[in-house]
């Protein structure tokens, strides 16, 4: 049970070289959905964009919930 996830955590896509250009970010922050059932890869929300990704490079930032951010965002 180590390899699952919390969802709604903060996560980091690693961005492809040819989905971006030489000076873009190479990581982007997103929110952890959910699970692919037959390949290994996560679903993710990109909220700035408001589409739905799939990746499989990732970083979990499991200590740092999407509602965390929201009260974040809230407060300031």
């Amino acid at each position: 049970m180590n390899h699952l996830c919390i969802f709604d955590c903060i996560s980091y896509v690693h961005v492809e070289l040819d989905r971006r250009s030489k000076l873009d970010l190479k990581s982007k922050g997103c929110i952890f959905i959910g699970y692919r059932t037959n390949e290994y890869d996560y679903w993710f929300s990109d909220s700035e964009n408001r589409k739905i990704l799939r990746y499989k490079n990732v970083v979990f930032n499991e200590k740092k919930l999407y509602k965390d951010l929201l009260t974040e965002r809230s407060t300031s």
